[in-house]
């Protein structure tokens, strides 16, 4: 059970309305047997990955393949400057680490998290 006393980790789960229930039963399990803290999951819909999920290019046949390709910088500043503070600022920061968001980015930027140091 969560308490408003206690900060707790905050996943940013990407394609939520896919990984939703699958994510947070792994993090039940895993904190439940002591693995990983208990934190909360925030899952977050996709609309277009090519533009997401994607580095920016310059090359004009990747934007010939792909016109909305290449959004992927604004997405994470999206994600870090605007859901997290966001997220913190509805829940008066009770349930997300003060230090905020460490993200965590790879080619398909599986996730972002609030984690303590």
């Amino acid at each position: 059970m969560l308490s408003r006393t206690k900060h707790y980790p905050v996943m940013y789960l990407l394609d939520g309305e896919m990984h939703f229930h699958h994510a947070t039963g792994a993090v039940q399990f895993l904190a439940t047997n002591g693995r990983i803290p208990e934190m909360i999951v925030i899952g977050i819909s996709n609309t277009d990955r090519k533009r997401d999920l994607t580095p920016s290019t310059g090359v004009a046949s990747d934007l010939k393949e792909d016109p909305t390709a290449g959004g992927a910088d604004r997405f994470l500043k999206f994600m870090v400057d605007e859901l997290a503070p966001g997220w913190r600022r509805i829940t008066h920061g009770a349930f997300s680490h003060p230090r905020g968001p460490l993200t965590r980015r790879s080619a398909r930027y599986l996730c972002s998290c609030d984690t303590a140091e």
